[in-house]
Parts: C-alpha cells; sequence; structure tokens
C-alpha cells in the first residue's frame, strides 16, 4: 500500500488471445487483495484483419472482468505493439499512481502474487537502487534460501515498479556507450559471459529487434539498479501453445510454465540491500547450462 493505504493498481496487457486473457483474469482475481486493487485492461488494436475476431473477443472479456476494485479498459484503435504498450501504459500508471504491478494476457499468477508485490513495493518505495519487483523467478533450487533475494538483472514475466524508478526508463540507450567501452562493465551487463545481452541492445539500436526489456535492462544497470525475486515463483507463463511467440515443448515452455509458489509462510526480504550471490550463481548456471535452448528463451522472453 502507499501512504495513503491504497493497493497498487494493476496494468494487464493483452491483444488477442481470449482463453489466456481469461485464465490471466481468473488468477488475479483468485488473489485475496485483488477486490482492493484497480485493474487497468490495455487492449492494442488488431494489427492484420485476421486479427480482428480475437481482439474483440479480448475486448468482451476485458469488460466483463470482476472481482477488483475498479476497472479501466483502454481500447487501442490502432496496434500499437507490446514495446509501445508497456511504455505507454506504465508510464501513465506510475505517473498517476506512484507506482504499479505489471501483468500480461499470458501469465498465471498465484493466490499471494498481489500480496507479496504489495508488501515489497511499500518495502523498498524510498530506496533508490530498487527499480523494480518480480513476481517470477527462474526454477533455481533455492528452498533453504531467504525468502526473497537482489539480482542485478530485470524481469519482463510479472513485476512492479514506482515512477521513480520508471522515469529512468531510456529509450535512447544513452548509457550504451559507456557500458560498451568498458570490458568489466559489458562482462557484468552479460551476466559474466553467460548471455549476450549486448547484442540484443545493438540490434535495437539498428531497429532490428523491438524490446523494451532490454531497454529496460539497461536503464537499471546503469544505475547499477537491482530487482527483488521471490524465492519461489509466483508467476508461471501459459503461452506455449502456438498462440503467441513461444513455441509448445520447447526451452520456453520448460522455463517458464513453472510450478506456482503455494506456500503460507510470512513473505520476508533480505536484510542488506544487495545482489544476492547465491541466487546470482544459480541463475547464471541455468542460464549455461541449458545453452542454446535457454539462449532461445531468454531472447523471446526480452523481445516480448
Amino acid at each position: 500500500m502507499n501512504a495513503a493505504g491504497e493497493l497498487a493498481p494493476i496494468a494487464l496487457f493483452a491483444y488477442r488471445r481470449p482463453a489466456h486473457l481469461r485464465r490471466a483474469l481468473d488468477s488475479l482475481a483468485r488473489n485475496p487483495l485483488a477486490r482492493g486493487s484497480p485493474l487497468v485492461i490495455f487492449c492494442d488494436g488488431a494489427k492484420t484483419p485476421d486479427a480482428a475476431a480475437d481482439v474483440a473477443g479480448v475486448r468482451r472479456i476485458a469488460r466483463s472482468a470482476t472481482g477488483f476494485l475498479s476497472l479501466k479498459v483502454i481500447e487501442r484503435d490502432e496496434n500499437l505493439g507490446l514495446m509501445a504498450s508497456v511504455i505507454d501504459g506504465v508510464g501513465k500508471l506510475t505517473r498517476d499512481h506512484g507506482r504499479a504491478i505489471v501483468v500480461e494476457d499470458d501469465l498465471v499468477v498465484a493466490p499471494r502474487f498481489l500480496e507479496f508485490m504489495n508488501l515489497a513495493l511499500e518495502r523498498y518505495a524510498s530506496e533508490s537502487r530498487v527499480m523494480q519487483i518480480s513476481g517470477y523467478m527462474y526454477p533455481c533450487a533455492l528452498e533453504s534460501a531467504a525468502g526473497s533475494g537482489f539480482l542485478p538483472s530485470i524481469s519482463c514475466w510479472g513485476w512492479a515498479t514506482w515512477d521513480r524508478a520508471w522515469r529512468q526508463y531510456d529509450a535512447s540507450l544513452a548509457a550504451w556507450e559507456a557500458v560498451r567501452g568498458d570490458p568489466l562493465a559489458l562482462r557484468a551487463f552479460d551476466m559474466d559471459g553467460a548471455y549476450d545481452y549486448s547484442g540484443m541492445v545493438e540490434r535495437t539500436r539498428s531497429g532490428d529487434l523491438q524490446s523494451w526489456g532490454v531497454v529496460w535492462y539497461l536503464s537499471v544497470f546503469s544505475r547499477q539498479g537491482l530487482v527483488l525475486y521471490p524465492r519461489k515463483s509466483l508467476v508461471s507463463n501459459t503461452g506455449f501453445d502456438g498462440s503467441g511467440t513461444h513455441a509448445e515443448g520447447s526451452a520456453e515452455e520448460q522455463l517458464g510454465a513453472v510450478a506456482l509458489w503455494d506456500g503460507a509462510k510470512v513473505f520476508e526480504f533480505p536484510a542488506r540491500t544487495e545482489v544476492d550471490q547465491r541466487y546470482y550463481a544459480e541463475s547464471r548456471q541455468l542460464i549455461l547450462s541449458a545453452q542454446k535452448g535457454w539462449r532461445s528463451w531468454l531472447r523471446r522472453l526480452f523481445r516480448r
């Protein structure tokens, strides 16, 4: 909750997958805090005529959503694409409310997802180095770890941020020259050589890639920002059925469609605001060990 006792608004981005949107809404509504949370659904416009029927179906479901404090549906007349939709939508909610929780239509969340996000948003509201809260967590073996931990990399699947942090989103990629020119910074940006994030920045600069995620990552990294991750994932991705950019049976499915945490323990936060080296080592090792499959998964994740 913010200083006025209000829960963070939820920004839900949807396009042309009615069944996925219904599952996402159902999972959000199962959160006890849903009834106190404003919901804003951003519905993108049809990119091609054959998408019109699905887009209309998504909008009907969006308008009928129940179980939330309030509902607002923003229907785009044109197709903005996910990158422009996220930049615009997250910017609007964070400016108006100071913070926002962000989900997409192919995500299913745990019943305590909103609790974790709101508690963490309140806990780190004034910690300038903390720039994002993630609901997703890599499928790491962290059973005995603390309740949550910090990583230097951002998350695209079920996350939250504040206006103070999102204002640092730099679409011009102005920090890239300094990072690229410093071998140590460049290696750190690529998770000590585990993944070619730097190549994604170059492709984004050239226009070959549209990724709000890698732009946001650079914005966070260049400010030595941190992202809080839960011990086990509170978000699972259901978009691996051929309906989107994910391939059924791919490494993405194995790593995105993770089991949701269903525990009853009180959420715990780190004693120190610094990178959790165990989280970092486990995450980096997963990326390295999975090789080609992980590379495909991460590329698609950040392209979203």
